[in-house]
This record gives structure tokens, C-alpha cells and sequence, in this order.
């Protein structure tokens, strides 16, 4: 299913999972895709510059023509291959590979691949995942406060440092390594937050991880999630979303702009599907991060919108063809996205620049309702409360290696305040992003390096900084079938910048 895209700075952009093949190949002419060499367990692309490959790790190789006599070269030493199809192999990393910069190539047919460059260094640990992905949950076999975390690419020295929930935890051991993936037994710390999606991250050698969740209770029952998204445990309830956004959008040029936009969503999940990224929330006062090169794409989408759809799992659910934003004699429709029943969105100043007159929200207070006004939805809201960053406007440039502490000022005590980073480098065909949450009371928050170190970085790096503004406990509603609801407004400050 495809969801059209807003127009204006790029938000959160769905993922190709086209394989990019960067040289035309012959007939039996190996070739490995652009960003094909990758780390088994994070799938970070290989990179001299940021994601290098340790000696011993397990890497996955993707492109084509790896025929039945395929063979890898890394440095001029054969890699252990331990699974081929056409266009994709695992295999190891020499473990007498010498450290520095190296080429990998493919042997198949008697042809020879274009050489990769690649960086060879003692540990750059990656995290397996259960989806396999790089990405949410993580492999692991917990047993009270011990975790055993499956990884590839940890060396023996000096000991992996380790971090749950931004806590530091004590490494216990690392088990034996086989066929490249190693057990990694750490103690939970014992002031971790508590949450569903709890981030947990490495580094050795001065090479961070991915970052992987756990679950983390202290008491029995299930694990909670922040309630200002609420929809992240909506698993197997038949749902509705409807919000209101105002995005106040900063351009790198220096001109501001204001985007009005209403969406509805109308979804009846299964229990086992799968929430995309964006909801993977972690807990208050904390942030998750990922990268992605050859794979599911995180970027930033058109807009809120396009993000919470992308998000959202279920089977439409087709309530109309069309809703209604009604202030006092005023209407305004919110269609259904093409090809997408059950959902629905609308701008609400598609002419922005600086019109004469109020726009749509300056209107005040309003009513989301039926099409035409008639129907069983009538939600009553107020128009999203603006809040000022105040040092946001002079971020032209991030140093990812350093932490970033944003501050900002006028926000309502009952809100959470959600910070979205994004990067993108097309050249590289490389995107990261980040999440963090906090108490918007407090008035600023310092982003870790750990949610910055894997933002792309290049002189084609375009990224942005958002903060949204949640109500913590949004609004519910009453509609026929639904078991959970939720409404709101919701404003939101964008920054265009680029991250070094």
C-alpha cells in the first residue's frame, strides 16, 4: 500500500526495498549492491569512515550473480562462506585480516566483482534482532536481571561497554563464538527505566552498536508504554486516530513557514502485527536510534501524517469516503488517501506562503466530524498550542560526535515533548534516525551521542530536528466498534540542518 506524500520538506519517507545494483551485470558477472556489505547483525552498511568490520564478524553480502562457485576475498584471504543464494551471502571476515583499509571482492564463474572498500578493525559489534532487521527488539535470553545478547564483531579486549536506557550495565562474559555469532551476558542495571522498548546499545573500541530494546518490569505483568502514544499497544483492538497539526518549519535558508494538516485513521490490527518504527517508543528521558542503507528505509515522510500512517498496523477499516473539519459555518473535507481506505488526511493551508487573513487553525477551536458534518464522529478540539525552541534557530550544523541539548519554552505542563532527528545521505543511499522523549516541563533535554554518532554524514547529508508537543493523556472518543480511540492536536517545530 502506497501513501501519497506532503509536499515541503521532506518529514518521514517510506522505504524502497528495491536492490540497488550499482554496476550493470552480465550473465554470470558478480556484482554486490550499493551499501551490499553489511554487518550481519545491525546491517550497517560498510564504511571507512563510519561502520567498519571486525576481524572474525559475520558480514551479509548482497548483489548478484554469486553463482555456485562463489567465493569472497577480503584483503586477498578467503572468507568463510556460510550461506549463498544468487543474491545474497554470509560469511566471515578472516580473522588474520589485517587491521586498516582493505578492498572485499566476489569470485564467481571465473569473473571477478569491482572491489569493495572496506575498513578492518579488532571489534565493531553489531546486535541481532528477532525481525532480523538491525532494528527493535533484541535477540536475547533474559533471566532475571541477566541478559544475554546475541552479537557478532565484539573482540576480547577490552570489554564492551554497554547501556540500557542510557544506564550503564556491568559486562559478565562473553561466550564462544560460533560461526561468527557471539553470546554477549550483561547485568540489567538496577536503575533502568522501566518500558516495552527500552534501548540497549554498545561500544568497544570506540565503534558504536545499533540500537536494540528489551523489555524492562519490575514488577509482574506486562510492560507500559508512554501514554501520550498511545496507539503503540493497540495490538489486535480495532482502532481510531484523529489529530489536528500545526508544523512551524524553519528552512536552512532562513525562511519559516506554517503547514496546517488533519488525519484520521480507522484500522482494525491483528494481534501479531508488526508496529513500524516510528511507535517503537522508548521510555520518558530517553532516546532510540537507527541507520539503514540497503533495506526498510526510515526518512523523514511528508508530514506527522504520513509518519503516524506509515506507522500504524491493521486492516482498513473503511468508515467513509470522506470526513469534515467544521469551525462554526465553515467546513473543510479530509478525504481518503488514494488506495488506502480507512485512512484519511488533509492539509489545511495548501497555499501557505504568507496568505492574507487567518489561516485554517487561527480560526480557534473546531470539530472533526462525519462528511458533510453528519455521521456518528463528532470530536470537539482546540486548535495545537504553540511552543518557541530557543535555541534551535542557529543549528545550522550537528557535531554528531557530541552531545546536543536543545531547550525550548511555553509549553503546557501535560505534555511530553517527542524529538525526531533525521538524516540522509542519497548518495551514499544511507538514512538514520532517532527518538527521544521527555517531560516538556523540564525545558530542554541533552541528546546523547549514542542517538547522533550514526546520523549520515556528507556534503549530500540533508537532516532535520523536530520536536512535536503530545498531550499526555490525548483525548478519547466514542464510535461505533471502536475499543480504542484517541484525538488531538498537536503542534510541531521543524529545523533543517545537516549533521558533521
Amino acid at each position: 500500500m502506497e501513501y501519497p506524500r506532503a509536499p515541503g520538506i521532506s518529514f518521514i519517507r517510506r522505504w524502497s526495498f528495491a536492490l540497488a545494483v550499482t554496476t550493470a551485470v552480465a550473465a554470470a558477472q558478480p556484482a554486490v549492491s550499493r551499501n551490499g556489505v553489511r554487518n550481519a547483525a545491525s546491517l550497517f552498511p560498510a564504511s571507512r569512515q563510519s561502520s567498519p568490520v571486525a576481524r572474525a564478524a559475520r558480514l551479509n553480502l548482497r548483489g548478484a550473480g554469486f553463482g555456485s562457485d562463489t567465493r569472497v576475498t577480503i584483503a586477498g584471504l578467503a572468507s568463510p562462506l556460510l550461506s549463498r543464494t544468487e543474491h545474497e551471502l554470509e560469511l566471515l571476515v578472516p580473522a588474520a585480516a589485517p587491521l586498516g583499509d582493505t578492498v572485499l571482492t566476489v569470485h564467481s564463474a571465473g569473473k571477478t566483482s569491482a572491489p569493495q572498500p572496506i575498513r578492518i578493525t579488532a571489534s565493531a559489534i553489531g546486535l541481532y534482532t528477532k525481525n532480523g532487521e538491525g532494528w527493535g527488539p533484541a535477540k536475547n535470553d533474559p533471566q532475571g536481571r541477566r541478559l544475554t545478547l546475541q552479537a557478532t564483531g565484539a573482540a576480547a579486549t577490552p570489554p564492551p561497554e554497554i547501556w540500557i536506557g542510557g544506564k550503564p550495565a556491568r559486562f559478565l562474559a562473553a561466550g564462544p563464538a560460533k560461526d561468527g555469532i557471539q553470546p554477549l551476558a550483561i547485568e540489567i542495571p538496577t536503575g533502568a527505566p522501566e518500558g516495552c522498548y527500552v534501548p540497549v546499545i554498545a561500544r568497544q573500541g570506540g565503534t558504536w552498536s545499533n540500537t536494540v530494546t528489551i523489555a524492562v518490569t519490575r514488577q509482574p505483568g506486562a510492560c507500559t508504554l508512554p501514554a501520550a502514544l498511545p496507539f503503540a499497544q493497540w495490538k489486535g483492538k480495532p482502532s481510531a486516530v484523529v489529530f489536528v497539526t500545526r508544523s512551524q518549519i524553519e528552512a536552512s535558508t532562513g525562511r519559516t513557514r506554517i503547514a496546517d494538516e488533519a488525519g484520521a485513521a480507522f484500522l482494525r490490527p491483528g494481534p501479531n502485527d508488526t508496529l513500524g518504527r516510528p511507535v517503537l517508543v522508548p521510555p520518558i528521558g530517553t532516546c532510540t536510534a537507527y541507520l539503514t542503507g540497503n533495506g526498510p528505509e526510515i526518512s523523514l515522510a511528508g508530514s506527522f501524517a504520513a509518519l503516524l500512517m506509515a506507522a500504524l498496523a491493521g486492516d482498513a477499516w473503511d468508515v467513509a469516503p470522506k470526513l469534515s473539519i467544521i469551525q462554526g459555518g465553515w467546513l473543510h473535507s479530509i478525504p481518503r488517501i488514494p488506495g488506502a481506505p480507512g485512512r484519511y488526511r488533509s492539509s489545511l493551508s495548501p497555499d501557505r506562503g504568507a496568505p492574507p487573513g487567518p489561516l485554517s487553525l487561527d480560526k480557534g477551536a473546531f470539530t472533526i466530524s462525519g462528511p458533510d458534518g453528519r455521521g456518528p464522529l463528532n470530536i470537539p478540539l482546540p486548535a495545537p498550542a504553540a511552543f518557541t525552541c530557543s535555541n534551535c534557530g542557529g543549528l545550522t550544523e550537528v557535531d554528531r560526535t557530541r552531545p546536543l541539548t536543545l531547550h525550548w519554552s511555553g509549553t503546557q505542563p501535560s505534555i511530553t515533548m517527542a524529538i525526531i532527528l533525521a538524516s540522509s545521505d542519497t548518495e551514499a543511499f544511507t538514512q538514520g534516525s532517532a527518538l527521544c522523549l521527555v517531560p516538556a516541563a523540564a525545558g530542554q533535554f541533552t541528546i546523547p551521542t549514542s542517538a547522533l554518532v550514526h546520523m549520515p554524514v556528507s556534503p549530500q547529508a540533508s537532516g532535520l530536528i523536530s520536536l512535536v508537543a503530545l498531550a499526555n493523556q490525548p483525548s478519547t472518543f466514542v464510535y461505533p466498534g471502536a475499543e480504542r480511540t484517541a484525538a488531538g492536536s498537536v503542534y510541531i517545530y521543524t529545523r533543517e540542518t545537516r549533521f558533521r
